[in-house]
């Protein structure tokens, strides 16, 4: 592993003085960029943290959600999605080379610089309802809790080299049985996992409407409800809890949730919602309330 850059060095001496007595480090990034993080003691990792200087995690959750890094990733691809994990997940930095961990104070992440890798700004939305973007030197899809294998190699009989692949890293030479199909495997629109096919294709049966609507529901409100916390009520925001192929009314979040909640409904109103209306499911819009002001209430938005 590369050791971490020292960072008062990759400053000018006027810069230096100025962060001299400041809490926060100056480090470069893959790709060459100043981001400011917090320090940790004996961890070779460094506490990621928001512009304004806030925690990019929530106890239960971490965001990139108005950091320098993500504005850096935006700034080439202005449609990045912004990745999301749960407490005590490992992930691939969105620089695409640092390791991370969610902790409870917010995003961990290895400080070494590399080369930059600039993948595209596709977004995947992981059975557990977070969404991710391509990230690493392969720029493959990662959810939280997916295999990673390993990058070692296997010559097969006909001369070629194929590596590990698949849900158990197996390696599959041409014409061997069985196919070893591609780890990122495809949800149906109802939330339940596509079946394989004996030529990996994925195969999902058909769904009734209240399920689809039942899923996506789900996805909402618990996107909602992992977005509460607050310091006061200029934190809350109030959010339509619907989709093309649902409707929950309003309810209230934070404001960094609710840009979660809106990649959300872009992704299911593209891939789940088209199933519902290719059934020609009919949409029930429930009689609604006018939404209240949101208020920060112990913490929590309500």
């Amino acid at each position: 592993m590369n050791r971490p850059m020292s960072p008062m060095s990759l400053v000018s001496p006027t810069r230096r003085a100025a962060v001299a007595s400041s809490v926060a480090l100056v480090i470069v990034a893959c790709g060459g960029s100043a981001v400011t993080v917090g320090k940790t003691e004996t961890s070779d990792q460094q506490l990621q943290t928001k512009k304004d200087g806030s925690p990019t995690g929530d106890g239960s959750t971490c965001s990139w959600a108005d950091t320098a890094l993500y504005d850096q990733v935006r700034a080439s691809s202005p449609t990045a999605p912004v990745p999301t994990y749960k407490l005590g997940d490992d992930f691939t930095s969105i620089d695409g080379c640092n390791s991370c961990t969610c902790a409870a104070r917010g995003i961990m992440c290895t400080v070494k610089t590399c080369d930059p890798v600039v993948c595209d700004a596709d977004a995947l939305l992981c059975p557990d309802g977070t969404t991710v973007g391509r990230s690493g030197p392969k720029c493959e899809f990662r959810c939280p809790g997916q295999t990673v294998c390993t990058d070692d190699a296997k010559k097969c009989p006909d001369g070629s080299f194929v590596g590990r692949t698949g849900p158990n890293c197996e390696f599959a030479c041409p014409g061997e049985i069985p196919i070893a199909c591609p780890a990122i495997q495809r949800i149906c629109a109802d939330g339940t996992p596509a079946s394989m096919g004996p030529g990996c294709e994925q195969i999902c049966p058909a769904v009734s409407c209240q399920a689809i609507e039942s899923y996506v529901g789900k996805l909402l409100t618990d996107a909602v409800a992992r977005h509460k916390a607050c310091n006061g009520d200029a934190d809350c925001t109030t959010v339509a809890i619907n989709a093309d192929c649902v409707d929950q009314c309003t309810g209230a979040m934070n404001k960094t949730g609710a840009t979660e909640l809106e990649m959300i409904k872009k992704t299911v109103n593209d891939s789940n919602c088209q199933e519902y209306k290719k059934q020609g499911c009919t949409l029930i819009v429930p009689p609604c309330v006018p939404p209240t002001e949101p208020k920060c209430v112990d913490k929590v938005c309500q």
